[in-house]
């Protein structure tokens, strides 16, 4: 029989998993609910992902307690059990979300004030196996022609959906850009872009 420390670890492990399953579905529906200006399914999409995390959560200690009813609230169970936790993330590139994940659990349990580091994981604890930058990031020359800039991110994110008045919007963006170049005092250099497009609400970044 696996030891029961171990057997803490996983069941943690197994729903901040299921938890990830379930942000990255819903995330998965933001372009189109962009593209298609979705935006009431896009705010109950906010609040799916925020349910997600509650109830993995409370589903979470529902495991540990009836794994370990006696012992529960064992302190030293606890500092065992995220030990082994913390060797069974610490290769993800999302490793310090699933060890916030871990302190959320032990927080519906004991009634911690501050950190404790006996039982919780602490800031940059796990750094996790992060991609490299390479991976969702290009750079762009700066145009001398701000809009030029625009123009070229607004074709390259190929959006599936038809422009109210996009000659306007590069040119309004243009402008934009132009305005905190000058206040920046930058006339030259390159760009950063994020390759993936991030939403959020009525936005779409680069």
């Amino acid at each position: 029989m696996e030891p029961v420390e171990l057997r803490l670890a996983f069941a943690i492990a197994r729903r901040f998993e299921e938890y990830r399953r379930r942000f990255d579905s819903i995330t998965l529906r933001a372009r189109a609910r962009f593209e298609g200006r979705a935006w009431r399914a896009l705010q109950h999409d906010i609040g799916e992902r925020i349910d997600a995390y509650e109830v993995t959560l409370d589903e979470a200690l529902g495991d540990v307690v009836r794994l370990h009813a006696e012992r529960a609230d064992d302190r030293r169970l606890w500092s065992e059990g995220r030990e082994l936790y913390r060797r069974l993330i610490v290769s993800r590139p999302d490793a310090e979300i699933a060890a916030t994940y871990f302190n959320s659990v032990t927080r519906r349990l004991f009634d911690t004030g501050g950190v404790d580091e006996q039982i919780e994981f602490v800031a940059r604890e796990v750094a996790g196996a992060a991609a490299g930058a390479e991976s969702w990031l290009r750079e762009e020359d700066l145009p001398e022609d701000p809009e030029e800039l625009i123009d070229t991110l607004l074709r390259d994110r190929r959006f599936h959906a038809t422009w109210r008045d996009r000659h306007g919007d590069v040119i309004a963006g243009g402008a934009a850009l132009a305005v905190a170049l000058r206040s920046a005092e930058i006339s030259s250099g390159r760009v950063e872009v994020l390759i993936p497009t991030f939403y959020r609400g009525r936005g779409a970044y680069v």
